[in-house]
């Protein structure tokens, strides 16, 4: 975007702080869409491949403080969910002994 439009008027200066701006914009745009598919996934109970959309943009965003929390709260649902099943296991196997 910058080069174009130095592009489009090679005297018209580029504000310095332009660029970041721009890449803060982007960056804002990715982690909030991650969130909502991440929204979306959670309602469907789909908590492994929320998680798996957190953690593939934590590989580039890893500062991102939202995106740890959310992986945090993941990372507690889904051993909720295995103690949930790990005692539903123990209780039939317990009517069948």
């Amino acid at each position: 975007m910058v080069r174009e439009a130095t592009a489009l008027d090679a005297k018209c200066p580029i504000p310095e702080e332009l660029p970041r701006a721009i890449e803060a914009a982007r960056k804002e745009e990715r982690v909030r869409s991650c969130l909502a598919r991440v929204a979306q996934l959670r309602t469907a109970g789909d908590l492994r491949n929320a998680l798996a959309e957190v953690e593939r943009l934590l590989e580039t965003e890893s500062k991102e403080p939202r995106l740890k929390q959310v992986r945090d709260e993941l990372h507690g649902q889904i051993r909720k969910a295995r103690v949930r099943l790990l005692d539903e296991l123990r209780r039939i196997g317990e009517h069948v002994a």
